[in-house]
């Protein structure tokens, strides 16, 4: 069997998403069934603004599953420094997986995120 992987990246849910745009993604996966969605970087604009992780987590919520998800450096606070500096990952761990380093496999591959966000 063949391993379909469907690789998203810098989704950016906020300004400039575009929830047209997210339905043609959604129908495409659907219509592939890919064995694997991986999300990676940038899920949101700004980590700061609650709105933006509920949006994109409700666009996970539809797709196929499994999907894996990595962190980007828009997924860090911006706008609030103590978090920034000592709570990066927090709204990501708190809104899409506890996990910041994933991994899945099967017979076929292995993908594993690394979080290489930084706070500075």
């Amino acid at each position: 069997m063949t391993t379909v992987i469907l690789h998203l990246s810098d989704l950016h849910a906020g300004p400039p998403f575009n929830p047209d745009k997210a339905r043609q993604v959604l129908d495409y996966a659907w219509r592939i069934q890919p064995t694997i969605t991986v999300l990676s970087g940038d899920l949101v604009q700004r980590a700061d603004m609650r709105q933006q992780w509920m949006t994109i987590r409700e666009f996970i919520k539809q797709l196929p599953e499994p999907t894996i998800a990595i962190m980007g450096n828009h997924d860090v606070p911006l706008y609030n420094p103590f978090n920034r500096i000592f709570r990066p990952n927090v709204p990501y761990q708190r809104y899409i997986s506890p996990e910041t380093e994933p991994t899945w496999s099967n017979d076929d591959v292995v993908i594993a995120g690394v979080n290489t966000t930084r706070s500075f």
